[in-house]
C-alpha cells in the first residue's frame, strides 16, 4: 500500500535494501523516513478499527521481546517472519528464534518447520486462489 501511494520512497527504501542487504528493512525505513512500517501499520490498523489483537500483532511483529496482552499474535508473526527469512523471504532482521519463543508458544521449532514447509508445498495452490478471489471481487 505504501509503495502504490508513495512510490518514488519505495523506490528508496528498494535501492538501499539492495545496497545494504545485512542491514535490516525497518532500520533503514527509520534511517529513511524516521518511521517504519510496524508504525504505519498500527495507525493504519487504528484507522480502520481493527481489533486491538491486530493492531498489536502489527505493531509488535518484529519485537522478540514483546510480552504484553497479545503476545502470542505477535511472537506467533514474528516466529513466521524469522522462518521466512531462513528461505530468504519476508524482512526479519534475524532468521534466529528468541530462545524461549517456540516453547512459550507451545511449539517445537522442528512443527513451526515443517508447517513451513507444508505451506510452500501448497504455494501455487494459494496463489491460484487468491489470483481468483481478487478477480471476483
Amino acid at each position: 500500500m505504501l509503495g502504490h501511494l508513495f512510490p518514488a520512497d519505495l523506490h528508496t527504501l528498494n535501492k538501499a535494501i539492495l545496497d545494504n542487504p545485512k542491514v535490516p528493512v525497518i532500520d533503514l525505513e527509520q534511517r529513511l523516513f524516521m518511521t517504519d512500517h510496524t508504525e504505519i501499520g498500527m495507525w493504519l490498523m487504528r484507522k480502520w478499527n481493527m481489533p486491538d489483537e491486530v493492531i498489536t500483532t502489527v505493531h509488535k511483529h518484529h519485537d522478540g521481546e514483546y510480552r504484553g496482552q497479545f503476545a502470542v499474535y505477535a511472537n506467533l508473526a514474528l516466529l513466521a517472519d524469522r522462518l521466512l527469512q531462513r528461505l530468504d523471504m519476508g524482512d526479519a532482521g534475524s532468521e534466529e528464534l528468541p530462545a524461549a519463543m517456540p516453547g512459550a508458544l507451545g511449539l517445537q521449532e522442528e512443527d513451526a518447520m515443517g508447517a513451513l514447509q507444508n505451506l510452500l508445498e501448497a504455494r501455487s495452490d494459494l496463489d491460484s486462489l487468491a489470483s481468483h478471489l481478487a478477480t471476483a471481487a
